[in-house]
Order: C-alpha cells, then sequence, then structure tokens
C-alpha cells in the first residue's frame, strides 16, 4: 500500500467506527495496511486497518487467521513486544483490524544516526530477548528490522511492532512466505534461503533467519545506515547483493564483541549461521567465572610451594576443506596451544602433536608426570577442531582431558567462530590452565574426560 493510497483511505474512514473503535488521524503505513489513531472508551490506540486489496488477493479467512494469531498474544507481558488490544473483521465495514498500544513514532531505522554507541547492545539484546520470547510460545516473526522497532526517547528501551507476520513452523494453513516471487518480510534484512524461498520450516530454521534478522538490524546501528544501500536498485542486485556479498562492518566505536556478533549472523548458510549464534550471545560476551590471569597466578603460588618442598627433579612424558586446509589449522592450532603453554611458565614441559583427518584435525597435549606441579601421570589435553564451511573460516572446537588413569566419554563445547578471533586464544588459555589446576595433586581426571588412548587418534 502506497503513502497516497493509504491517506485516502484514512480520509475515508476518519470519525467513523471500525470494531467499536473511533478512528482518528493517519499515522503511518506499511506494505499491507495503514494505522490510524483511534478511541474506544477512553483507550486509546494504534488501530492496523489491513489494505482490502490485499484481504481479496490473499483470501479473508487466511489473513482473518492470522489476525487471531496475532490477538492470542494479547496480555503478553513482555516489555519489548507492543501490546495487542483487539482485533478481528469490523461487522459494519467489514474491515480487518488490530488494535495495538499507541507508541512514540520513532523507529530505530529513524535514530539509527544518532543512537549513543553504548546503547546499541542494551537494545540489540531486548529485541532478541523479544523474538526469543515468541519462538518459546512457537512462532517465528519473520521481519524484524529497524522499522518494524520503536525506542524511547532516551534510548533504554526498544519494543518489537508488526506482529501480524508471526509464523507458526510447519502449519499447512499458513503458507511460509507467501506466493511466487512475494514474501512476507523485508528483502535487505532477509537472508538468501528466505528470500528465495529455500527455508527450512522448523523451529530451528526460522531461529537461523530470526539471527540473521537482528545480526542485519544491528550492522544498521553500528554502521549508521542500511544494509546492502549500495545495491537497493534495481530489486535484481539486492537479490544478488543478498545472496553473495558479505557485508563489511567496521564500526570503531562499538564494543567489539557486537561487530564480531554481526558478522556471525550475517553467515550466508542458515546451518552454519545455526551454529554460529545462540540466544545467549546476544546478552553479551560471555564471562568466564575466572579469568586465564587469575588462574595463573592462583598456580603460580600454588607450584612455588610446591618446589620448595621437592627434592626430586621434574621429568618429561556439506563441503570439506581441503587436506591442506585442515593441515594449516591443525599446525596453528597447535602453536597457539604451544605458545599459551609456555606464556607464564606453569606448564611442566609440553608435547603437542596435530593430524589432520578427512574433515577435522585433532591437536593434542602431553605433560607431567611432574612432583613440583604434583602430577603423578601424564596429564593429556584433546581439541577436537571441526570446520564448518569449505574454507574453515569458522570452526567448532571441543575440548576433553585426561590423567592417568582410563579415559571417559565426556567433552566439553570450547569455541564456535572464526578461528582468528582473539576469544579463540582466551579459550584455550582459560582451559588448559583450568584444566591444570583441576589436576594439581588430585590424582583423579579433571572434570571432562579424553575418548582416546595415549597414541594419536584415527581420523
Amino acid at each position: 500500500m502506497d503513502r497516497a493510497r493509504a491517506k485516502r483511505m484514512a480520509a475515508e474512514l476518519e470519525g467513523r467506527l471500525v470494531g467499536g473503535w473511533t478512528i482518528g488521524a493517519y499515522l503511518g503505513n506499511g506494505f499491507s495496511a495503514v494505522v490510524l489513531s483511534a478511541e474506544k472508551e477512553g483507550q486509546t490506540a494504534a488501530l492496523k486497518v489491513i489494505d482490502p486489496e490485499m484481504v481479496e488477493r490473499a483470501g479473508t479467512q487466511k489473513q482473518l487467521a492470522r489476525i487471531l494469531r496475532e490477538k492470542e498474544l494479547a496480555g503478553h507481558g513482555h516489555p519489548n513486544l507492543v501490546d495487542i488490544l483487539d482485533g478481528g473483521q469490523c461487522g459494519e465495514t467489514n474491515h480487518l483490524y488490530v488494535a495495538m498500544e499507541l507508541l512514540e513514532p520513532r523507529t530505530l531505522g529513524q535514530v539509527r544516526k544518532k543512537l549513543p554507541a553504548s546503547r546499541i547492545g542494551p537494545l540489540i539484546g531486548q529485541l532478541a530477548r523479544a523474538t526469543r520470547f515468541l519462538e518459546e510460545r512457537g512462532v517465528a516473526h519473520r521481519d524484524i528490522k529497524p522499522d518494524n522497532t520503536v525506542v524511547s526517547l532516551d534510548f533504554n528501551r526498544v519494543k518489537l511492532l508488526d506482529l501480524g507476520v508471526i509464523h507458526p513452523p510447519a502449519d499447512p494453513n499458513d503458507p511460509s512466505a507467501g506466493t511466487g516471487d512475494r514474501f512476507v518480510g523485508t528483502a535487505r534484512y532477509s537472508p538468501p534461503e528466505f528470500l528465495y524461498r529455500e527455508e527450512v520450516d522448523t523451529l530451528e530454521g526460522w531461529r537461523a533467519i530470526t539471527f540473521y534478522q537482528l545480526g542485519a538490524t544491528l550492522y544498521d546501528l553500528l554502521m549508521r545506515r542500511p544494509i546492502f544501500d549500495d545495491f537497493r536498485e534495481p530489486p535484481a542486485r539486492l537479490y544478488r547483493a543478498v545472496k553473495d556479498h558479505i557485508p563489511l562492518i567496521d564500526a570503531e566505536d562499538a564494543d567489539p564483541w557486537l561487530v564480531d556478533l554481526a558478522r556471525r549472523c550475517l553467515h550466508k548458510d542458515w546451518r552454519i549461521r545455526k551454529e554460529l549464534v545462540t540466544w545467549d550471545d546476544f546478552e553479551g560476551p560471555r564471562s568466564m567465572p575466572e579469568s586465564a590471569q587469575q588462574i595463573r597466578e592462583r598456580l603460580k603460588k600454588r607450584i612455588e610451594v610446591a618446589k620448595t618442598s621437592a627434592s626430586v627433579e621434574t621429568t618429561t612424558s556439506g563441503a570439506r576443506p581441503t587436506r591442506r586446509t585442515l593441515d594449516q589449522l591443525a599446525g596453528a592450532m597447535a602453536t597457539m596451544a604451544r605458545e599459551v603453554c609456555q606464556h607464564g611458565g606453569l606448564f611442566p614441559p609440553v608435547e603437542v602433536l596435530h593430524i589432520a583427518g578427512d574433515n577435522k584435525c585433532v591437536v593434542t597435549l602431553r605433560t607431567g608426570p611432574s612432583v613440583p606441579h604434583e602430577l603423578a601421570g601424564i596429564l593429556e589435553v584433546q581439541f577436537v577442531v571441526e570446520p564448518l564451511d569449505a574454507q574453515a573460516a569458522n570452526v567448532r572446537i571441543t575440548a576433553a582431558a585426561r590423567l592417568g588413569a582410563p579415559p571417559g566419554e565426556k567433552s566439553a563445547l570450547l569455541f564456535v567462530g572464526e578461528p582468528s578471533a582473539p576469544a579463540l586464544r582466551d579459550a584455550i588459555d582459560s582451559y588448559l590452565h583450568a584444566t591444570l589446576e583441576n589436576a594439581l595433586g588430585t590424582g583423579t581426571p579433571p572434570e571432562v574426560g579424553l575418548s582416546v588412548r595415549p597414541n594419536m587418534p584415527r581420523l
């Protein structure tokens, strides 16, 4: 619905009743509806009246079903979702409508150039919590973008609008994305699989779409301009950019974790995207209970005490990436792990081995026995590195450890993301030093077991 048609419709309805609501002034319009101020029994609202032409094309029952689904969210109580007050079909005018709380008409799209950088993280976290709330109720929003998100005057709160596009995955009565080349969403904020109608209609598939749309919204806030703005015309150029172009994010005033999060959210392959991003990522960088430096300092004190009483010297003990890529990845991981052990001088001499297979590589560290470290046997740590794409641009790393006794079967997810990210070194640093501390003087395995024998595993 264009602006001229929306204003004509608003003029025709002003002063009339729609669903018992007295229509006031024109507030705005979207693709399928005009939004008007309204009042009923002393309560004010923003009334969304669906374009009759849209209803005729899509069918009254399907449109009404969507409105009733939206109405089911009335009284939801979530602070970051617009409140739904009423909805249905007017018996007098036959118009389909939804009544919502009347909000300050200021969207993230309108304020992105003046939004304080310090508010980007808290606001994207609120927006993610709103979409997660919807997912927990079995629906996906499908059209998350700055223009569908209003922000308070003090930049402290956002609310997600346009709940009329919510979709319950795998519902045969609600086609997920329209027909033909039309879909329920906005092209520049939607991932390739959604834009090209290749989405997987499951809760997990739609979560991957949600993450992308949150990432595209985050891009706008970081870069102070719409994503793919240089490719907006003609539409075919925009579609090609969404499919193939990787947006550059160089926001120097932003927190690095937000830039990293946006990059992960905007990954083109939804299968990899869902591995790279979790809901918790939108709450800020994960904080370790203790930093690696804190663990190192405590280890240093314990080892110094042990050395003073010890008289025995220390003794030592989809598409797949090419083998060359895996060899390089394994070598880089081995070097990083060796450097972490050497930094601070707290580890006994360490043997580092690495091997690459067809679709993963393994880095194994062995150290001990060591009297000063109170290691009665060999401490062995294994990192399994699995590339998530053919270029190994993103990886999943699990870690496991054992001390002397036969290995267990458990492993811990250590890291998912770019192998060049500083967070990977921090994760390895914390894991190795925590493992050494856990093994000191106990003679028992650390919390997670290692599922291989001392010899290098077969791949």
